[in-house]
């Protein structure tokens, strides 16, 4: 049990570090910008859905999956945390591959 522990442990700790990368990396960070802001520069999300004390914003690409959470119970609901995924629910953790992602969803050129 304590190696399986362990083992969850630094799993979580890679996934930490693969999205402070993306969101350094990130040419346009959503962090801070709220749900009207979001709306007006990525459209209608694909999937919109609460749990518990999240809201969260799903944006499809080609190969991409932008998920945007919100505390669910703020007044004005802004972004607390980004980060993109691919088509099978990976985390992307790559610079170029990030980059693309913003390519696919018209941010950047």
């Amino acid at each position: 049990i304590v190696e399986e522990q362990k083992i969850i442990t630094e799993e979580k700790e890679e996934l930490k570090t693969i999205v402070e990368t993306q969101q350094k990396v990130a040419q346009i960070n959503f962090i801070g910008k709220n749900l009207n802001e979001i709306e007006t520069q990525m459209g209608i999300a694909n999937l919109v859905r609460s749990d518990g004390s999240v809201f969260m914003l799903r944006y499809d690409s080609i190969s991409c999956r932008l998920f945007l959470f919100f505390k669910i119970d703020a007044s004005i609901k802004r972004v607390e945390y980004f980060e993109f995924r691919d088509s099978l629910g990976e985390l992307i953790n790559t610079k170029q591959s990030v980059e693309g992602c913003y390519q696919e969803y018209k941010l950047i050129n």
